[in-house]
């Protein structure tokens, strides 16, 4: 399969994509940071707890963030900027039952 993909973006100038991309990176440190900051909040350790949900939500936001600053250059707030408000509303230090519940 993957002599394929090579194959295919050939003599095109075409690179092929790469699964550990920056979006792929931040995904993980999101899910990884965001699953121990849960643990660690739920098992008493309210600082270090935080620490790493602060973590999640910075890594989580980084791109969405972009995109809604450069949307906001150019023609005005779009979803982005609107999900970033929703996500950011409910911080774990200001209300941590409301960010943590569905």
């Amino acid at each position: 399969m993957t002599e394929t993909i090579v194959q295919s973006t050939r003599g095109s100038g075409k690179q092929p994509h790469s699964a550990a991309g920056p979006a792929a990176l931040l995904t993980l440190a999101c899910a990884a940071s965001a699953l121990a900051g849960w643990y660690l909040l739920h098992h008493g350790q309210l600082t270090p707890g935080r620490w790493l949900l602060l973590a999640a939500y910075i890594s989580g936001s980084w791109l969405p963030l972009r995109a809604a600053l450069e949307s906001l250059r150019e023609k005005g707030p779009d979803i982005n900027l609107l999900m970033l408000m929703a996500a950011w509303g409910p911080t774990p230090w200001n209300a941590p039952r409301a960010a943590l519940t569905p």
